[in-house]
């Protein structure tokens, strides 16, 4: 699966521009994100320089440079749900299907109970085969669909929610 060798590791500030580079990818694809513009880097610089305990920030290095990464954050503020992590990754397209998901995935498994984390959550823009057979390979659940939950300006959009529990994983 991997063809060269690649280190995962906590993001560092310095990894903010890579970052919003492949979630401008991400975004321009349509089909893996509802953010209608890319976000910019210093969003992503002040989320992995936070330090905040609860947002855990991974990325898939190749060489020195960044090709994948990946986030846990609180699936609500609201203080019943801290047990509760959204799980999002996102790799390069030129990196596809060579592992790197499921790495940053089994990765941000394995860092979510030091973050508090027992429950993980995806959201997946209905349709979207790759990333739903991702998080299926990786021991999550189909919870349910949501239907029309989301809007590109021009469509609804469905979302399926997977879920799995963090020590029953695979």
């Amino acid at each position: 699966m991997l063809d060269a060798p690649i280190a995962l590791r906590p993001a560092r500030p310095a990894d903010a521009e890579a970052i919003a580079a492949i979630y401008a990818e991400s975004v321009a694809r349509g089909d893996v994100t509802l953010d209608p513009r890319p976000l910019p880097a210093q969003r992503f610089f002040d989320e992995i320089a936070g330090a905040d305990p609860a947002v855990v920030v991974v990325v898939a290095e190749e060489g020195d440079q960044v090709v994948g990464w990946g986030r846990l954050k609180p699936w609500s503020d609201r203080p019943g749900y801290r047990v509760a992590a959204e799980i999002s990754i996102y790799v390069r397209a030129d990196r596809a299907r060579r592992g790197l998901g499921r790495a940053l995935t089994d990765q941000l498994r394995k860092r979510a109970p030091t973050a508090g984390y027992h429950h993980l959550v995806a959201r997946i823009i209905a349709g979207n085969a790759p990333s739903e057979r991702l998080f299926a390979a990786a021991g999550f659940e189909v919870v349910g669909t949501q239907r029309e939950v989301g809007w590109t300006g021009t469509r609804f959009i469905d979302v399926v929610l997977l879920q799995c529990l963090v020590a029953q994983a695979a």
